[in-house]
């Protein structure tokens, strides 16, 4: 069984919230991602911070959304992550 993992993250990353999921910016990049609600929580004065819950089994389908006025809602390119190149992304900036 896999243990479970933690990502911190700014909640201004948040840019779709529904029942069941959460859509969330990659920081430093254009992708987005559809990730359970259940394993995504807020904390902090205000609710800035926002903490991203996973296990090693996952994979993360990203994808880059269109920009236009006509294709906004178009994925203009997907990929899939493994846990270790996720948390690439949340690594502190040395």
């Amino acid at each position: 069984m896999s243990e479970w993992k933690t990502v911190d993250c700014n909640s201004n990353l948040i840019q779709h919230v529904t029942d069941k999921a959460v859509l969330i910016k990659l920081p430093k990049s254009d992708f987005q991602f559809w990730h359970p609600s259940k394993c995504c929580r807020q904390s902090g004065k205000g609710n800035y911070k926002l903490t991203i819950s996973y296990t090693d089994t996952f994979s993360f389908n990203i994808f880059k959304p269109g920009k236009g006025k006509w294709n906004k809602r178009d994925k203009i390119e997907e990929k899939t992550l493994t846990a270790a190149e996720f948390e690439s992304y949340f690594s502190p900036i040395a």
